[in-house]
C-alpha cells in the first residue's frame, strides 16, 4: 500500500458494525475490520488532519500520511469507532448531517432502512405504481456503470432514480412508503445518528467536525437559492452548538454544482472533499479532494505491494 503514489491519503467510513440480518440493506465496515485498517494506518502513516493530508500533497511532502473522516455522523461511529480511534491514539474529522438532530432521517438513509426490510423490487413496484409521469425503473438492465458497482440491478437502479428525480418527489415517495410499512422516523433517528451531545463529546476529545449539509440531498438536484440554505442551516446549527463554525465540508452523494466553490468560500469554508476514490494529488481543487473508502483499503487480502485499489 505504500507506494510513492500513496503517500498521501483521506479514508472515510460510514457505517461501522458488524452485518446483521436485521439491517440487510446497509453494508458496514466490521468493527474488527476498522480495526484491522486502523491499526495498519497508525503502523505505516503518520495519521494527520485531512487539511495536513491536502497540504502535504500540495507541497510533495516526503513522507506517508493519511488522515481518517467519517460522513453522516452515524450513532455506530461514536460507540464503535470512536474507542478504537482513541486506541490507536488517531485523529479524524465527523461531517454530520445535522438535520438528524430534530429526529429527521435523510432519504438515503430511509432507503438504506427500507432496503433491509423490504426487496428492491417492490420499492419498485411501489414507485412504478404511485409516481406517475417518471419513467418506470428498469429491473432487467443497470442505468449506470459509475456507480453502486457491488449492488444488484433492482438495488442500483432504485438508489439512482431516487438521486436523480426531483427531491420533493423523492422525499414525498420515501415518506409514503415509510408510514405505510409502519416504519417510526424518529425513533429510528433517535438510534442511527448521533446526537447533538455526541458531537460536542467529539469535539472535547480534540476531533474535527465539518458540514454535511443540513438535508443530505443532492446538490446538483437543487436550485441556487436551496443549495445556499443547505450549507447555511448546517453551518449555523454547527456553530451555535461547537462555538466554532465549520471550515471543511463534504457533499453528499459526492455530487456538487459547478458553482459550488464559491458558494462555500462565500460562507468561509476551506476545504471540501468528494467521494472520488484515490490518493490526494499535488493538482487536487482544496475544495473536491479526493478520498478512499474503506473498502479500497482491500485489507483483508494478503498485503500486496499496492493494496488500494482504484475505482472504475
Amino acid at each position: 500500500m505504500k507506494t510513492a503514489n500513496n503517500n498521501h491519503i483521506i479514508v472515510n467510513y460510514h457505517y461501522i458494525e458488524d452485518p446483521s440480518p436485521e439491517w440487510g440493506g446497509i453494508h458496514p465496515c466490521p468493527t474488527a475490520e476498522f480495526e484491522k485498517q486502523i491499526k495498519y494506518l497508525a503502523e505505516n502513516y503518520k495519521i494527520v488532519s485531512v487539511d495536513e493530508v491536502y497540504f502535504a500533497a500540495k507541497k510533495k511532502k516526503n513522507g506517508h500520511f493519511a488522515a481518517i473522516s467519517f460522513d453522516d455522523g452515524l450513532k455506530d461511529q461514536y460507540a464503535n469507532a470512536l474507542p478504537i480511534l482513541e486506541k490507536y491514539g488517531a485523529t479524524a474529522i465527523f461531517f454530520p448531517i445535522t438535520s438528524t438532530f430534530d429526529g429527521n432521517v435523510p432519504g438515503t438513509h430511509k432507503l438504506h432502512i427500507l432496503l433491509s426490510k423490504f426487496s428492491a423490487q417492490l420499492l419498485i413496484d411501489r414507485f412504478n405504481k404511485e409516481e406517475i409521469g417518471f419513467a418506470p425503473i428498469p429491473t432487467d438492465k443497470r442505468m449506470t456503470n459509475e456507480r453502486q458497482l457491488y449492488s444488484d440491478i433492482p438495488t442500483v437502479n432504485l438508489k439512482e432514480t431516487l438521486l436523480s428525480i426531483p427531491p420533493h418527489v423523492k422525499d414525498s415517495f420515501l415518506d409514503k412508503t415509510f408510514k405505510a410499512l409502519g416504519l417510526d422516523e424518529k425513533k429510528i433517528a433517535k438510534e442511527l445518528f448521533m446526537s447533538e451531545e455526541e458531537i460536542k463529546s467529539l469535539k472535547a476529545k480534540g476531533f474535527a467536525i465539518g458540514s454535511h449539509t443540513h438535508g443530505h440531498y443532492s446538490l446538483s438536484s437543487l436550485d441556487e437559492k436551496s443549495i445556499k440554505e443547505e450549507i447555511r442551516t448546517s453551518k449555523k446549527i454547527l456553530g451555535e452548538l461547537l462555538g466554532e463554525f465549520p471550515t471543511a465540508f463534504t457533499y453528499p452523494h459526492g455530487i456538487r454544482n459547478e458553482k459550488m466553490t464559491l458558494y462555500l468560500e462565500n460562507e468561509g469554508f476551506k476545504i471540501g472533499f468528494s467521494i472520488e476514490a484515490r490518493p490526494v494529488m499535488a493538482t487536487d481543487d482544496p475544495f473536491f479532494i479526493p478520498r478512499l473508502d474503506t473498502n479500497d483499503l482491500m485489507l483483508n487480502e494478503p498485503f500486496k505491494n499496492d493494496t488500494i485499489k482504484h475505482a472504475q
